[in-house]
């Protein structure tokens, strides 16, 4: 036993001696704690970086989704200049941005458009949005030579995206396109790799940002004329398919023929439905006229033949507008307003008013397309005269230059003119100079599209244009009017009809229900000529004087980018027992903002099927 503890007493004496204990472990844990100490500094780095990098490619995938005009290569390249700035990192940088649809035919998403930015080659350079050969998201090649290559943006492995890139992009709605950002960051560790840190060298970090266009379902980009050809449909075709080319087809023959020519100077009015004696020879010319109010229970008329099937006709003439036109004039005109009509076959191919001071919204030049069985009628009107008087009284009057550009037009149809007046001839009048016709004798072109007769409603009493039932369809002709922001200097308001017996809910228009009609109650040529400023942003609403309990309308628009707009009540109102209903408005009333230029359909609708009759109005806020 003596012996036992004489043999182990070294061992409790070790056991036991606590002399230089801290110093000893301390050298032996310091390397641990430098290597910990430098790995959360690296680390912290590193998430830090890609979290930055992260949000600033949202940032820039937010700002393109907010576009309204094209996005232009310098835009692009700038928004690389936002990026950095975001980032606020040294670090060289890259971003790549396309516009993406949904093929779900192949469940895969497609490229529509896409763009480098500093030389960066973009997904339709690179062929595909997975390349086959790439290895992971770090950018590395899982096979690397024994001599990589350089590390930064000349290497084109370090442009590819990463490899799982289809898997981060959802699936889009039909004929929408959505926005994807790829950032490209190459980040260095800030330490030396001396402590076993070279793994975290040279990284490539690829954050990726999908976005959804807020205003429009796609975003244009100027070099995307493959995509959305000048002449091409206003949709685009289904993902993945490729249009059928095109035969080279030669022209047929035509021969230019003039139906009739005459200044009126002969008082000649053949094929007119006015005698000799319409003619009036003044002092600057002759023409036929002049008509007022009259015009509108017995329109007049000109039968025009054309002889044979024809490719296409031209219909020209200037309009004189004679004395004191009130436009909309809420307290001069009907409240529907002060207008001609341009018809055939008794109902209109367009519709104008006109104001005797021309304001500056009264001055913009006219075009109306209205495609119907008789041919597609494009009118345009051209202010070429005023603040001269022509005839009549003491006012100012105007000429417009009428052009009528008819496709694969009808061989006999009745032209008809109707004025919407509400004082004598000798104070609102119109006329007729120079009037022409010629026509290319051949055979149509292309079918153009032509309303379903079965879905016919009637005229409308207001504006004489065609309604019919059904689903909102743009192609269906409807009264213009060509808009600047700068022109609306007042509120801008016409009695028009609203209603109809189809229910929006089931023409696939998100958020829109109630009834409507297939024709739209008016067409605007908007443009946006102002600064984007409160005070200047564009609204439409309607208004019965009666807080929609007369008419309770409702409105339905369609953007220039497809995106619609729907609106029932302005509001709902609140019930109380003490006070009952207050704050209730059924009128609707839709607040576009700083709209964009271009062409806005709009349609009134109605709460329950049928018709009634309610302001539409137009001002900024």
């Amino acid at each position: 036993m003596k012996i036992c503890k004489l043999l182990s007493a070294p061992l409790r004496k070790y056991r036991d001696d606590t002399r230089g204990t801290i110093s000893i472990e301390f050298l032996l844990s310091f390397p641990m704690l430098i290597w910990a100490f430098v790995a959360t500094l690296i680390f912290t780095d590193a998430y830090r970086a890609q979290s930055q990098a992260q949000i600033a490619a949202l940032h820039v995938a937010d700002l393109i989704s907010r576009n309204t005009e094209v996005v232009t290569n310098d835009y692009l390249e700038g928004l690389n200049d936002v990026f950095d700035f975001l980032n606020a990192q040294p670090h060289d940088t890259r971003l790549r941005i396309s516009s993406v649809m949904w093929d779900a035919e192949d469940e895969t998403p497609v490229v529509i458009w896409s763009y480098g930015t500093r030389n960066m080659a973009s997904l339709h350079e690179l062929g595909t949005l997975a390349p086959a050969n790439f290895g992971d998201e770090s950018g590395s090649d899982p096979e690397e030579d024994e001599d990589p290559p350089v590390f930064g943006f000349s290497n084109k492995k370090m442009q590819l995206p990463v490899a799982n890139l289809a898997e981060r992009i959802p699936p889009a709605f039909p004929g929408e396109a959505l926005i994807l950002v790829e950032a490209f960051t190459l980040w260095r560790t800030p330490m030396i790799s001396w402590m076993g840190f070279d793994y975290l060298n040279n990284i490539r970090m690829t954050p990726i940002a999908v976005s959804r266009p807020r205003f429009s379902p796609f975003i244009r980009y100027e070099h995307d004329d493959d995509v959305f050809p000048d002449d091409g449909p206003e949709y685009l075709p289904p993902a993945g398919e490729v249009p059928p080319p095109e035969e080279n087809t030669p022209e047929p023959e035509t021969t230019t023929v003039t139906i009739v020519d005459t200044d009126f100077s002969s008082g000649d009015t053949t094929n007119w439905s006015v005698e000799s004696g319409a003619v009036t020879h003044s002092d600057s010319s002759s023409f036929l006229g002049p008509f007022g109010q009259e015009t509108w229970q017995s329109p007049i008329t000109y039968q025009v033949n054309l002889g044979q099937t024809s490719r296409k006709a031209l219909i020209e003439f200037d309009l004189f507008v004679i004395d004191s036109w009130d436009g909309y004039g809420v307290d001069w005109a009907h409240p529907e307003g002060e207008f001609i009509t341009i018809q055939v076959n008794g109902t209109s191919i367009a519709l104008d008013s006109f104001l005797e001071f021309l304001p500056p919204l009264m001055r913009n030049d006219r075009i109306t397309v209205a495609s119907r069985a008789e041919g597609k009628f494009t009118t345009t009107m051209e202010m070429i005269a005023s603040g001269s008087n022509l005839y009549g009284g003491g006012w100012h009057d105007q000429v417009w230059r009428v052009r009528i550009e008819v496709e694969n037009p009808a061989t006999q149809f009745t032209l008809g003119f109707a004025a919407r007046l509400n004082e004598d001839l000798w104070s609102e009048s119109f006329g007729i100079r120079s009037f022409r016709i010629t026509a290319e004798h051949g055979n149509h072109g292309p079918d153009h599209f032509v309303p379903n007769a079965a879905e016919r409603l009637g005229e409308d009493p207001l504006t004489q244009f065609t309604s019919y039932s059904g689903c909102p369809d743009v192609r269906i002709p409807a009264m213009n009017l060509t808009m600047r922001s700068s022109d609306m200097w007042e509120p801008l308001r016409m009695w028009r009809r609203a209603g109809g017996t189809n229910w929006v809910g089931h023409c696939g228009i998100s958020g829109a229900d109630r009834y409507i009609r297939a024709s739209p109650t008016m067409v605007l040529h908007y443009t946006n000529d102002t600064s984007n400023v409160d005070g200047n942003r564009l609204r439409v609403r309607t208004q019965d004087f009666n807080s929609g309990l007369s008419c309770d309308a409702t409105l339905l628009i369609r953007d220039p980018y497809g995106q619609w707009y729907f609106n029932d009540d302005i509001s709902a109102g609140t019930w109380s027992l003490l006070f009952g209903w207050r704050d209730r408005n059924y009128n609707a009333r839709i607040d576009l903002g700083h709209a964009v230029s271009g062409e806005y359909h709009i349609w009134m609708g109605n709460h329950q099927s049928g018709v009634c009759s309610t302001d539409l109005r137009f001002e900024l806020y």
